[in-house]
């Protein structure tokens, strides 16, 4: 019984080591977020460059339009009433896969996800990418995935793995403790023993 506890609590130890890192991580970052973004990329674009782009050229509602579609093919996209974005006028289409924003005047624009936004020029070069990093590690912190499809398994399955290795651990303990008390075992070296010496019969 005792050997197998011992392999349960081995096992699991295995299985938890990269969730229980997680949650260390995002718990930390949770608690002291400026001090984690200190070494995490972040976003330097500086957007009033915008303003003297030498392609830029004004866009419509239907050319915002054919730029959402092609930067998220097979998203539903519904035009937004938010006129604004970043102090710029913008022309909008919002969908569950993500948000498309046309700087009107320029063509710039936007490809908004929930992790991420991406700004690209109006040829759809990309300039600079930022990462939403608070939301990332909330979520990973909470769910123990960087989604929602698997609702919070992991994070449960996390806990309930936790609960066993510190129950097994406690048995283990308290059964190494007992052992000792009891005087154990004795171990009995071979090198130690001394060995029957060879008798020799004299005529």
């Amino acid at each position: 019984m005792v050997r197998m506890i011992r392999a349960l609590h081995g096992w699991l130890a295995i299985l938890i080591v990269p969730w229980v890192l997680m949650m260390g991580v995002t718990g930390l970052y949770l608690n002291h977020p400026e001090t984690f973004k200190s070494f995490l990329p972040d976003s330097d674009f500086d957007e009033t460059l915008f303003d003297v782009w030498p392609t830029a050229a004004p866009v419509d509602e239907a050319g915002a339009k054919a730029i959402a579609v092609a930067s998220i093919p097979d998203a539903r996209f519904k035009r937004s009433t938010k006129p604004r974005y970043h102090g710029r006028d913008v022309i909008r289409w919002d969908s569950p896969d993500g948000d498309v924003i046309v700087v009107a005047a320029t063509g710039h624009y936007w490809v908004k996800k929930f992790y991420t936004r991406t700004t690209y020029s109006p040829e759809g070069r990309r300039l600079d990418t930022r990462v939403y990093w608070s939301r990332l590690f909330r979520r990973l912190h909470q769910f123990g995935w960087y989604d929602k499809s698997l609702g919070t398994f992991f994070s449960d399955l996390t806990g309930v793995m936790m609960i066993v290795f510190g129950l097994t651990g406690i048995v283990l303990f308290f059964t190494r403790k007992s052992d000792s008390a009891a005087g154990g075992s004795v171990s009995v070296r071979r090198s130690g023993t001394p060995r029957p010496q060879r008798l020799v019969l004299r005529k």
